[in-house]
């Protein structure tokens, strides 16, 4: 449970069991322990041209508005929900200019 953890629009990092790590804006926690998120992307280890590998970033799930609240089922989140870095919060914050940070 997650109670008074997370406030409303904290940008948070998750794992879910099939591997992907999600940043998302935190919206609330459901009775059941369900997470329900907004602007849901997904990050990623890829290779870049300099031979080194950094953090690509994609839509959670092509097709979906990310505008929308999406209900995350806790029994797939591997590693519970934490705060985001800046650097993680900065990336998020310019894929989805509309959010104020606080």
């Amino acid at each position: 449970m997650l109670v008074n953890v997370f406030k409303r629009s904290d940008i948070v990092v998750m794992k879910l069991a099939t591997g992907e790590e999600i940043v998302a804006s935190y919206v609330e926690e459901k009775p059941n322990g369900n997470i329900v998120v907004k602007n849901p992307i997904r990050c990623m280890l890829a290779p870049q041209q300099d031979g080194t590998v950094g953090v690509s970033y994609l839509p959670f799930v092509v097709g979906i508005d990310p505008d929308n609240n999406h209900e995350i089922n806790v029994t797939n989140i591997l590693v519970m929900p934490c705060h985001a870095n800046d650097a993680i919060k900065k990336v998020h914050t310019e894929n989805f200019p509309s959010l104020t940070l606080v």
